[in-house]
């Protein structure tokens, strides 16, 4: 299940797209929209539909984001995301 969008324009330009990992219903969300597009509302977007299409295949989105993203955490309580726990989140050097 992904989502994206297009820029009419150019071919293969996108503004933005979804990506997600799955274990048993819950589904984690990842949206990335590219810089020239932020502050557009597009993840906005792509996250309701997103979060649609889940809820319609009876599956649990999930968003995750570390506590300095604020834009990542607005755009998830614009929707009505709240959060339930906070975790640890580990950066390793491959």
């Amino acid at each position: 299940m992904s989502f994206n969008v297009h820029c009419n324009k150019r071919k293969n330009n996108y503004w933005g797209t979804t990506r997600h990992s799955r274990f048993e219903k819950v589904v984690a969300i990842d949206i990335e929209i590219h810089e020239d597009y932020r502050r557009k509302v597009l993840a906005t977007t792509l996250t309701q539909h997103f979060v649609n299409a889940c809820i319609q295949r009876e599956l649990i989105p999930q968003w995750n984001c570390v506590d300095s993203n604020i834009a990542s955490r607005n755009t998830a309580e614009s929707i009505g995301f709240q959060l339930i726990k906070k975790k640890p989140f580990y950066w390793f050097k491959l």
